[in-house]
């Protein structure tokens, strides 16, 4: 192998993310479903629900979920800009009427999922269901489909029992 084959070899492996879930497991002994999740802001959320799905219908025992946002390239940033989609004092301001678009950042957002029968209740919070959707047409790219964003909790509470004051928390992404 000459070492320029050698370096483009490493240099895809290395940037790909379609690679990237699947040496993690490896370095980490895992096996079962393993996929990467490209979903922009949403990517946390998607992968705990398909995480989530997994130890519900037994494709595996436990799932290590996570996403991550970084800031790379300058011009994503400027192109929001110039579209209008970021907020102007770089807060967001989800489910307020003063939301004037969104506040860029960074993050990660991790979870270990398992089932109770087959680790045990560990103490952490109990996740009961979970769903994801795109809502359809909506008045643009970043405004929600108010209708089809009710329908979508309306179903998860009714997978989970409906709410009878049992509700400890609720996810959601939004810009």
């Amino acid at each position: 192998m000459t070492p320029a084959f050698a370096f483009a070899s490493f240099a895809f492996l290395g940037s790909s993310v379609a690679v990237a879930a699947g040496r993690i497991s490896y370095t980490l002994g895992f096996n079962g479903p393993c996929q990467t999740v490209s979903t922009a802001c949403s990517a946390a959320l998607v992968s705990m629900h398909i995480g989530a799905s997994a130890t519900m219908h037994g494709e595996s025992l436990a799932a290590l979920t996570a996403g991550v946002s970084i800031l790379l390239l300058p011009l994503s940033a400027f192109a929001l800009g110039l579209a209008g989609m970021t907020s102007a004092d770089g807060r967001s301001k989800v489910f307020d009427a003063r939301a004037n678009g969104f506040g860029r950042g960074e993050g990660i957002a991790a979870a270990f999922l398992t089932t109770h029968a087959s680790h045990g209740n560990l103490g952490g919070p109990t996740l009961t269901g979970s769903a994801v959707q795109q809502d359809g047409k909506s008045a643009s790219l970043v405004a929600p489909n108010g209708s089809s964003q009710r329908d979508l909790l309306l179903h998860v509470l009714g997978t989970v029992g409906g709410y009878r004051g049992g509700l400890a928390c609720v996810e959601m992404h939004g810009t």
